[in-house]
Protein backbone atom coordinates (compact mmCIF):
# COMPACT_ATOMS: atom_id res chain seq x y z
CA UNK A 1 0.00 0.00 0.00
CA UNK A 2 2.70 2.19 0.78
CA UNK A 3 4.18 1.36 -2.42
CA UNK A 4 1.46 2.28 -4.49
CA UNK A 5 0.82 5.64 -2.13
CA UNK A 6 4.58 6.91 -3.27
CA UNK A 7 3.96 5.72 -6.86
CA UNK A 8 1.18 7.71 -6.89
CA UNK A 9 2.16 10.50 -5.21
CA UNK A 10 5.32 10.69 -7.91
CA UNK A 11 2.99 10.07 -10.40
CA UNK A 12 0.86 13.61 -9.53
CA UNK A 13 3.96 15.70 -8.60
CA UNK A 14 5.36 15.01 -11.75
CA UNK A 15 2.08 16.25 -13.42
CA UNK A 16 2.30 19.77 -14.59
CA UNK A 17 -0.82 21.66 -13.22
CA UNK A 18 -3.03 23.04 -15.45
CA UNK A 19 -5.20 26.43 -14.56
CA UNK A 20 -8.43 27.21 -16.45
CA UNK A 21 -9.59 31.07 -17.18
CA UNK A 22 -13.04 32.04 -18.18
CA UNK A 23 -14.41 35.17 -19.78
CA UNK A 24 -17.43 35.80 -20.71
CA UNK A 25 -18.35 38.45 -24.03
CA UNK A 26 -21.66 39.87 -24.93
CA UNK A 27 -22.08 38.97 -28.94
CA UNK A 28 -24.24 41.73 -30.56
CA UNK A 29 -24.79 41.81 -34.10
CA UNK A 30 -23.59 44.97 -36.63
CA UNK A 31 -27.41 46.52 -36.80
CA UNK A 32 -28.90 45.99 -33.19
CA UNK A 33 -29.63 48.36 -31.21
CA UNK A 34 -28.95 51.08 -34.46
CA UNK A 35 -29.16 54.35 -33.28
CA UNK A 36 -30.77 53.70 -29.98
CA UNK A 37 -33.53 52.34 -31.34
CA UNK A 38 -34.97 50.29 -28.43
CA UNK A 39 -38.05 48.90 -30.73
CA UNK A 40 -38.78 47.66 -34.21
CA UNK A 41 -42.14 48.29 -36.19
CA UNK A 42 -44.22 46.31 -34.13
CA UNK A 43 -42.98 47.22 -30.84
CA UNK A 44 -41.10 44.27 -29.95
CA UNK A 45 -37.04 43.96 -29.12
CA UNK A 46 -34.55 41.52 -30.51
CA UNK A 47 -33.00 39.91 -27.81
CA UNK A 48 -31.86 36.54 -29.13
CA UNK A 49 -29.89 36.45 -32.37
CA UNK A 50 -29.77 33.83 -34.82
CA UNK A 51 -28.10 30.66 -33.98
CA UNK A 52 -26.20 30.83 -36.80
CA UNK A 53 -24.90 33.79 -36.38
CA UNK A 54 -24.03 32.90 -32.76
CA UNK A 55 -22.33 29.94 -34.40
CA UNK A 56 -20.37 31.76 -36.73
CA UNK A 57 -19.02 34.33 -34.17
CA UNK A 58 -17.51 31.46 -32.09
CA UNK A 59 -15.42 29.61 -35.09
CA UNK A 60 -14.48 33.31 -35.94
CA UNK A 61 -13.68 33.25 -31.60
CA UNK A 62 -11.79 30.14 -32.30
CA UNK A 63 -9.92 30.99 -35.61
CA UNK A 64 -6.23 30.05 -36.05
CA UNK A 65 -6.50 34.21 -36.78
CA UNK A 66 -7.77 35.42 -33.65
CA UNK A 67 -5.46 32.60 -32.26
CA UNK A 68 -2.07 34.08 -33.73
CA UNK A 69 -2.56 37.58 -33.01
CA UNK A 70 -3.45 36.72 -29.20
CA UNK A 71 -0.17 34.91 -29.09
CA UNK A 72 2.02 37.33 -30.57
CA UNK A 73 0.43 39.85 -28.43
CA UNK A 74 1.40 37.58 -25.09
CA UNK A 75 4.58 37.21 -26.98
CA UNK A 76 5.38 40.80 -25.52
CA UNK A 77 6.10 39.89 -21.96
CA UNK A 78 4.29 37.93 -19.51
CA UNK A 79 6.44 36.09 -16.66
CA UNK A 80 4.69 33.04 -15.57
CA UNK A 81 4.69 33.14 -11.55
CA UNK A 82 5.24 29.58 -10.52
CA UNK A 83 7.95 28.51 -12.80
CA UNK A 84 10.43 29.51 -10.69
CA UNK A 85 8.32 28.10 -7.43
CA UNK A 86 8.17 24.81 -8.97
CA UNK A 87 11.39 24.14 -10.59
CA UNK A 88 12.56 24.98 -6.48
CA UNK A 89 10.50 22.23 -5.16
CA UNK A 90 11.48 19.85 -8.04
CA UNK A 91 15.22 20.35 -7.01
CA UNK A 92 14.76 20.71 -3.08
CA UNK A 93 12.77 17.05 -3.61
CA UNK A 94 15.56 15.47 -5.37
CA UNK A 95 13.83 14.07 -8.34
CA UNK A 96 14.68 14.72 -12.17
CA UNK A 97 13.25 17.83 -12.79
CA UNK A 98 11.56 18.34 -16.18
CA UNK A 99 13.03 20.82 -18.81
CA UNK A 100 11.28 24.41 -17.66
CA UNK A 101 9.27 25.47 -20.97
CA UNK A 102 10.29 28.70 -22.37
CA UNK A 103 7.66 31.17 -22.20
CA UNK A 104 7.20 31.10 -25.93
CA UNK A 105 6.36 27.34 -25.58
CA UNK A 106 3.55 28.13 -22.80
CA UNK A 107 2.10 30.90 -24.71
CA UNK A 108 2.07 28.45 -27.82
CA UNK A 109 0.49 25.89 -25.98
CA UNK A 110 -2.11 28.20 -24.11
CA UNK A 111 -3.30 29.08 -27.50
CA UNK A 112 -4.02 25.88 -29.00
CA UNK A 113 -6.40 25.12 -25.31
CA UNK A 114 -8.63 27.69 -26.06
CA UNK A 115 -12.48 26.54 -26.32
CA UNK A 116 -15.38 28.82 -26.83
CA UNK A 117 -19.05 27.65 -26.11
CA UNK A 118 -22.61 29.27 -26.27
CA UNK A 119 -24.78 29.48 -23.41
CA UNK A 120 -28.13 28.24 -24.10
CA UNK A 121 -30.01 29.78 -26.32
CA UNK A 122 -28.89 33.64 -25.38
CA UNK A 123 -25.85 35.95 -26.69
CA UNK A 124 -23.17 35.19 -24.41
CA UNK A 125 -20.44 33.25 -24.96
CA UNK A 126 -17.98 31.73 -22.59
CA UNK A 127 -13.99 31.67 -23.59
CA UNK A 128 -12.09 29.45 -21.72
CA UNK A 129 -8.57 29.12 -21.45
CA UNK A 130 -6.11 26.46 -20.01
CA UNK A 131 -2.16 27.29 -19.32
CA UNK A 132 0.31 25.93 -16.87
CA UNK A 133 0.55 29.15 -15.39
CA UNK A 134 -2.64 31.11 -13.66
CA UNK A 135 -1.60 34.58 -14.88
CA UNK A 136 -0.36 33.03 -18.58
CA UNK A 137 -4.06 31.42 -18.74
CA UNK A 138 -6.03 34.64 -17.66
CA UNK A 139 -4.27 36.87 -19.91
CA UNK A 140 -4.79 34.16 -22.74
CA UNK A 141 -8.19 34.66 -22.04
CA UNK A 142 -8.55 38.59 -22.38
CA UNK A 143 -5.94 39.16 -24.93
CA UNK A 144 -8.40 36.77 -27.16
CA UNK A 145 -11.23 38.50 -26.54
CA UNK A 146 -9.92 41.77 -26.84
CA UNK A 147 -8.03 40.51 -30.28
CA UNK A 148 -12.13 39.37 -31.19
CA UNK A 149 -13.37 42.44 -30.37
CA UNK A 150 -10.23 44.34 -32.60
CA UNK A 151 -11.08 42.22 -35.43
CA UNK A 152 -15.05 42.54 -35.25
CA UNK A 153 -13.92 46.55 -35.07
CA UNK A 154 -11.72 46.72 -38.00
CA UNK A 155 -14.05 44.14 -40.18
CA UNK A 156 -16.79 46.46 -39.15
CA UNK A 157 -14.55 49.63 -40.28
CA UNK A 158 -13.78 47.58 -43.67
CA UNK A 159 -17.22 47.20 -44.47
CA UNK A 160 -18.27 50.83 -43.62
CA UNK A 161 -15.70 51.96 -45.89
CA UNK A 162 -16.34 49.61 -49.13
CA UNK A 163 -19.88 50.86 -48.37
CA UNK A 164 -19.04 54.14 -48.63
CA UNK A 165 -16.81 53.85 -51.65
CA UNK A 166 -19.44 52.38 -53.19
CA UNK A 167 -21.71 55.17 -52.55
CA UNK A 168 -19.21 57.41 -53.98
CA UNK A 169 -18.89 55.56 -56.93
CA UNK A 170 -22.46 55.73 -57.47
CA UNK A 171 -22.37 59.25 -56.64
CA UNK A 172 -20.11 60.07 -59.24
CA UNK A 173 -21.67 58.27 -62.07
CA UNK A 174 -25.08 60.21 -61.35
CA UNK A 175 -23.15 63.55 -61.21
CA UNK A 176 -21.69 62.49 -64.83
CA UNK A 177 -25.13 61.53 -65.57
CA UNK A 178 -26.59 64.74 -64.93
CA UNK A 179 -23.62 66.88 -66.29
CA UNK A 180 -24.14 64.92 -69.73
CA UNK A 181 -27.85 66.01 -69.56
CA UNK A 182 -28.02 69.26 -69.10
CA UNK A 183 -25.40 69.51 -71.61
CA UNK A 184 -27.63 67.84 -73.83
CA UNK A 185 -30.62 70.10 -72.55
CA UNK A 186 -28.27 72.84 -72.92
CA UNK A 187 -27.22 72.13 -76.98
CA UNK A 188 -30.92 71.25 -77.56
CA UNK A 189 -32.03 74.16 -76.66
CA UNK A 190 -29.10 76.15 -78.52
CA UNK A 191 -30.31 74.04 -81.90
CA UNK A 192 -33.81 74.89 -80.99
CA UNK A 193 -33.16 78.43 -80.73
CA UNK A 194 -30.70 78.72 -84.20
CA UNK A 195 -33.53 76.85 -85.58
CA UNK A 196 -35.93 79.63 -85.57
CA UNK A 197 -33.49 81.98 -86.25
Amino acid sequence: MLTGMAVGWLFAASQRPLYEARTVLDIRSLNENFLNNQGSSSGTTESVLPEAYIQTEIKILQSDSIRKRAVDKLSAGIQPSNQKAAAFWLSALGRLAYPSPSLADLIVDAGHRVKVRAVGNTRIVEVFCDAQDGQLAASMCNTVAHTYIENNLESRVRSTKETSDWLQSQLDDVRQRLTRAENDLKDAGRRQISGRL
